[in-house]
């Protein structure tokens, strides 16, 4: 019997100091957000918010509140800048994967998701790439192939860019 009582007691001591650690985790699908695609758009004040959010019923909260704050038409239930963010994570995931490598946090990837499609694509050889210092024709690296150049128009860029110039070249 006094066994039995020291069992007890002691499951009831371990339920109990084990409930505060399940509650305080996030699952799966928000311990990661943060480092996912939606990250790139977290402001500092966000990182900060999403730090202190200890279960997935205040997770779902800041995820929701995150992406109505970007909804262009806040008095509609459709958020055509999410569809848009999420058709551009798909793209790159589907296109820029490298082995392991989620093509969402690719530089292409990062970059097709922050700035959108290029105005333009070139594709040149590394012969033709110029880099500071040097001039073309000059090989500037050791690739070998075809080189993609993504061209963007400076003055169609997302808010907080800031860029000199006529074209913005990645």
């Amino acid at each position: 019997m006094r066994n039995r009582s020291l069992f007890l007691l002691f499951s009831f001591v371990l339920a109990a100091l084990l409930t505060p650690l399940a509650e305080a985790q996030l699952s799966q699908e928000y311990a990661d957000w943060e480092d996912g695609p939606a990250g790139f758009l977290l402001t500092k004040k966000e990182r900060k918010q999403w730090s202190k959010i200890k279960n997935d019923a205040d997770a779902k909260k800041f995820v929701a509140l995150f992406w109505a704050k970007r909804n262009p038409e806040p008095n509609s239930s459709f958020n055509a800048f999410k569809a848009d963010f999420e058709r551009r994570v798909r793209y790159a995931e589907e296109n820029f994967t490298y082995g392991k490598r989620s093509g969402a946090t690719s530089d292409r990837g990062k970059t097709l998701i922050l700035l959108g499609p290029p105005r333009a694509v070139q594709q040149r050889l590394p012969t033709d790439s110029v880099a500071p210092g040097t001039t073309a024709g000059q090989a500037t690296d050791a690739v070998t192939g075809t080189i993609e150049v993504w061209i963007y128009d400076p003055m169609s860029m997302p808010d907080g860019f800031s860029t000199t110039g006529s074209t913005f070249f990645l």
